[in-house]
């Protein structure tokens, strides 16, 4: 191979990576944004297991997490909540490798897991 034919598949494959990297990292740093901000709201108390629920759908939303409200579960917990969510997101590169990752977690307010 020439310079530029070397330097030009090079940058391909550079390329090529860095997209993969950006669709698959943005799910994941999606998925633990929410569960940090999922277990600050069930550290609050005075709320209701609803009001929580309904906290943690209006906070997946802000963060770009499709999240069904049937997809999120509340409990109290003594005198926090303990809440758990899953939800799927699919990855599409380049219009030809589909993957489907999924995420859930159980946050509460002595730690998240």
């Amino acid at each position: 191979m020439s310079g530029w034919t070397k330097g030009f598949f090079c940058l391909g494959v550079f390329l090529a990576v860095l997209y993969a990297g950006a669709q698959y990292g943005m799910p994941y740093f999606k998925y633990y944004r929410f569960r940090s901000d999922a277990s600050d709201i069930v550290k609050f108390p005075g709320y209701s297991a609803d009001d929580i629920k309904a906290k943690i759908v209006e906070k997946a939303a802000e963060d770009g997490v499709t999240l069904d409200p049937g997809d999120v579960s509340v409990q109290p917990d003594g005198q926090h909540f303990d809440a758990q969510a899953a939800w799927s997101e699919e990855v599409n590169l380049f219009g030809r490798y589909r993957r489907q990752l999924n995420f859930a977690f159980d946050v509460n307010a002595e730690g998240s897991n």
